[in-house]
């Protein structure tokens, strides 16, 4: 299955050019290493690419979009 994004500039975005490590130095973040930022990375792009890519596939071909009625639903 082809990827609808690149994990390499993912992460140059995350890490050199947003530089999230700097979170670290505030006390909330400073229980998280360079470690924990990557997995949370890996767990989002296994939740676009599994659930969530299929899904979105299926509405394009079906032209079915949430309207705000059905977003209204939701909540």
């Amino acid at each position: 299955m082809p990827r609808f994004f690149s994990k390499r500039d993912l992460h140059f975005q995350f890490f050199e050019n947003q530089s999230c490590l700097e979170l670290t130095s505030i006390p909330y973040f400073a229980d998280h290493s360079e470690e924990t930022f990557k997995l949370v990375l890996v767990s989002g792009a296994q939740i676009s690419e599994k659930p969530l890519r299929p899904l979105l596939i299926e509405r394009f071909h079906s032209n079915t979009y949430p309207t705000i009625a059905m977003r209204n639903e939701w909540f």
